[in-house]
């Protein structure tokens, strides 16, 4: 599990580099990963914490209407694009970031009374559907 984790981080930095920086050369995957895993050694937070999951986990394919029925609590705080506030964008989010980010709220790997409250109602199905409703909206 901690392999793919630390993949998913690695194809989420490349993901934001090209963002970033389009039209120039992207680093090789490989020194992607060894920054990687320089943070995660260090303790940082690249990929923020990792919850311990099933396999099947992160593999699961949510339904998006019933994402889009379950958002509507979702889009009260993270409405927009950027806030002031510090509230992150969760439209557009990779699946796979998502499902991760709310496991580590889940175990309470991630400290936010709001989002550990949030997180804990909901089963790997609602999770699941959840990502997939945020990650097909631009």
């Amino acid at each position: 599990m901690q392999t793919k984790v630390l993949v998913l981080a690695t194809d989420r930095i490349c993901e934001r580099w090209m963002l970033q920086n389009s039209g120039m050369e992207m680093p090789s995957r490989s020194l992607t990963m060894i920054a990687s895993v320089g943070c995660l050694i260090a303790g940082a937070a690249c990929a923020g914490d990792t919850p311990d999951l099933e396999p099947d986990v992160l593999e699961l394919q949510g339904d998006v209407e019933l994402g889009a029925y379950l958002s509507a609590e979702c889009v009260t705080c993270h409405q927009s694009r950027t806030s002031a506030e510090g509230i992150p964008q969760i439209a557009g989010l990779a699946p796979q970031e998502f499902v991760l980010a709310m496991h580590a709220y889940k175990q309470n790997l991630r400290q936010h009374p709001i989002m550990q409250m949030m997180a804990a109602r909901l089963n790997d199905e609602d999770i699941a559907a959840l990502a997939a409703y945020f990650s097909a909206l631009e």
